[in-house]
């Protein structure tokens, strides 16, 4: 009887000890995907990062780790990354670099994923974005469902126009060549003012409605032409006209000397009248309600707002050719862009600690913040 209890009682510790085993087996089985973020590294990164995971752990039944890269180092330090074949799991992507990434085998192919995965990604997402991110009838990234239209325009400094009463004449304005007067009349009395704000060549390709197809590299769709038609935007009319034009401009001094050679404006930032911008309707409130610059900004509307190829697969997500969860990738992604409280904590962080929800579509800053940077 003692020798059977002995039996019984090693039994039962041997089946608890198993059952120990099984649950720490269980635990470390639980997959962690590198996610490779676009955005700067926040105080309480890795405490938004865990609060992620203990929300998506249950309902995809994996782990991230976040790796933030700021948006002017992102392209460079993504490049080594994966030419280094370090793991990659999901990875933001988007314009020219994608091709680039698909070209050299980078990114696994996601339409299998994307219906077996992703299905509420999918369903949301319009066909035609997703036909814009095929390469050769396959996806490689899932474009981001968002504003898929842009408007260049013309960005100026209200107060100045409305000082030389430039407003009618600024409404006027059907051309990016009708503003010459009004930037000369800036020029004449305001001489610590640069009339207009210019970095190169390329940026005006954008307001002359062309569609590159890789990057600043030649080859484009003129969007207000044959749409089955490839130009070298470099060198078709309307572009040579705009090249004149700014020439015209730096020779009348309404940008800086050194032009040719900076590569950044932010020496002069406030200190510019007009500029062409990227734009969306909502922005320029954004703009001024967030004080981006030391005057009021209004926008003057030139063109009317188109949608490309480029502007659709400006933004999306990638899985990495390496990567071992491929399905588990796929309903991160899925879940990122389809769950709203997935998408605000990893867009504005923690509800109550960084941000206070106002009804269903709004939020506030907490107590004591004046911008989300000072939420942490």
């Amino acid at each position: 009887m003692k020798i059977l209890k002995k039996v019984v009682c090693l039994a039962f510790c041997l089946a608890v000890t198993l059952s120990f085993v099984s649950c720490f087996d269980k635990t470390e089985k639980v997959p962690t995907l590198i996610w490779y973020d676009r955005s700067a590294q926040t105080k309480d990164h890795e405490l938004v990062t865990e609060a992620i995971n203990e929300y998506i752990e249950p309902k995809i039944g994996a782990k991230v780790k976040r790796i933030s890269i700021v948006g002017s180092e992102f392209n460079e330090k993504m490049r080594l990354i994966l030419a280094a074949n370090e793991p990659a799991d999901v990875i933001y992507t988007g314009g020219s670099t994608y091709h680039t990434y698909v070209e050299n085998g980078s990114f696994m192919p996601l339409n299998d994923l994307l219906d077996e995965h992703g299905k509420e990604l999918k369903k949301i997402t319009p066909d035609y974005a997703l036909n814009a991110a095929k390469i050769d009838g396959e996806l490689y990234m899932v474009p981001i469902y968002k504003d898929y239209a842009v408007e260049h325009v013309v960005r100026y400094n209200k107060e100045l126009a409305d000082k030389y009463n430039l407003g009618e004449q600024i409404a006027q304005c059907k051309t990016l060549a009708d503003f010459e007067p009004i930037l000369e009349t800036i020029h004449k009395n305001e001489p610590d003012i640069y009339p207009f704000k210019f970095l190169s060549t390329l940026s005006g390709h954008d307001l002359l409605q062309y569609d590159t197809i890789m990057g600043n590299s030649i080859g484009a769709i003129d969007l207000e032409g044959d749409p089955n038609k490839i130009v070298n935007q470099f060198t078709t009319d309307k572009a040579l006209e705009y090249y004149k034009l700014m020439h015209k401009w730096y020779k009348k001094d309404f940008m800086r000397k050194d032009i040719a050679t900076v590569t950044s404006n932010s020496d002069i930032s406030g200190r510019e009248f007009m500029s062409i911008e990227q734009e969306l309707p909502y922005l320029i409130d954004q703009h001024n309600a967030a004080h981006l610059m030391p005057y009021e900004l209004a926008v003057s509307h030139l063109i009317q707002p188109k949608m490309g190829t480029k502007n659709v697969i400006g933004m999306g997500f990638a899985i990495g050719a390496n990567c071992k969860y491929p399905e588990k990738a796929m309903a991160f992604i899925n879940l990122l862009n389809t769950d709203p409280t997935l998408r605000n904590m990893a867009s504005l962080g923690i509800e109550g600690k960084h941000w206070i929800a106002v009804g269903d579509d709004f939020f506030k800053l907490p107590e004591g913040c004046k911008t989300k940077a000072d939420t942490g």
